[in-house]
């Protein structure tokens, strides 16, 4: 069904996030460019930064399911962007900062 297909959008949408929403991605990239590219990892990381900034856990998975796929949802995050380059994905959440 459609509600289950997805790709990964051509360049980074042109989003307006808060300033909270800012911070968590940039914090967010800082721990991701320094640990294994790991499934398990990058799903625990992208969770406990959000709760450790208090950003709702489903406000921050949905910034990125919309920074990656352009939808509010998606397959398990932290494992299908783990199958993706980490400098890649490092890059576009940082674009989606500015």
């Amino acid at each position: 069904p459609d509600s289950v297909k997805f790709s990964i959008i051509e360049s980074a949408p042109d989003l307006e996030p808060d300033e909270e929403q800012v911070s968590y991605l940039k914090n967010l990239a800082n721990k991701l460019s320094g640990m294994e590219w790991i499934g398990d990892d990058v799903h625990n990381t992208i969770y406990e930064t959000a709760k450790e900034m208090d950003l709702q856990i489903k406000s921050a998975f949905q910034l990125l399911y919309r920074i990656f796929i352009g939808k509010d949802s998606g397959p398990k995050l932290g494992y299908f962007l783990a199958t993706l380059d980490k400098d890649f994905v490092l890059e576009r959440i940082r674009q989606s900062c500015r």
